[in-house]
């Protein structure tokens, strides 16, 4: 591997500069600063990734905040209310969420989001839903990974009449291997009426922490 640094313009107030490290004459990876006000302001330091023509890591030297913009990470909710209307009861439903708020690295397809490295993800669920029957023992919402199987549950019979809105959480760092998957699940069982929905201001995120 080879080292090559080069400095662009300079002046009083401004310099830019870069690290090249290159295999056979071909760039693999970039550092580069760019300053800021002189030398008295912290600069922009950055890592490129030439390969994918991005940069993969970012220091801001005006905030003193890293941003990280090829970092996977992904918020997911309904399309349509009616994909989630009037559930079936003895059923393990895998939850309809077709619209993309975001998707970096275009990791989430088919209602399932697949880890594209290994790792330690946040997941995060928060499932609004409607008409819950008191008659229903139990439901059962699950954030189900290749490893294990993360859960919430709420027993409407406790309650005196039918819930009208509930919001069901679950939040958790979970350990995945490259290419295993996560996906958001609601379990009903065999009592009560089939009327549960699930509400579009519903939401599915992750992101990868390390």
């Amino acid at each position: 591997m080879r080292l090559k640094s080069h400095t662009g313009t300079t002046n009083n107030n401004n310099t830019d500069c870069s690290l090249d490290f290159a295999v056979d004459n071909t760039i693999q990876w970039n550092f580069g600063m760019k300053g800021q006000g002189g030398f008295s302001a912290l600069a922009d330091l950055s890592l490129y990734d030439p390969v994918r023509n991005k940069v993969v890591i970012n220091f801001d030297g005006t905030h003193g905040a890293v941003n990280m913009p090829t970092q996977p990470a992904f918020s997911i909710k309904p399309t349509n209310t009616s994909d989630n209307t009037n559930l079936a009861i003895n059923t393990t439903h895998t939850l309809a969420l077709g619209t993309e708020v975001f998707d970096i690295g275009g990791n989430y397809a088919n209602d399932a989001f697949t880890a594209p490295i290994t790792g330690k993800y946040q997941l995060n669920a928060q499932v609004r839903t409607n008409s819950l029957d008191t008659d229903t023992e139990y439901y059962e919402l699950s954030i189900a990974t290749s490893n294990r199987i993360y859960t919430s549950i709420i027993t409407p019979s406790s309650f005196s009449s039918n819930l009208g809105y509930f919001t069901m959480n679950i939040h958790v760092l979970a350990d995945m291997d490259a290419s295993d998957t996560a996906i958001l699940k609601l379990h009903i069982p065999n009592n009560g009426a089939a009327q549960a929905d699930i509400e579009q201001d519903t939401y599915f995120s992750g992101f990868l922490v390390c």
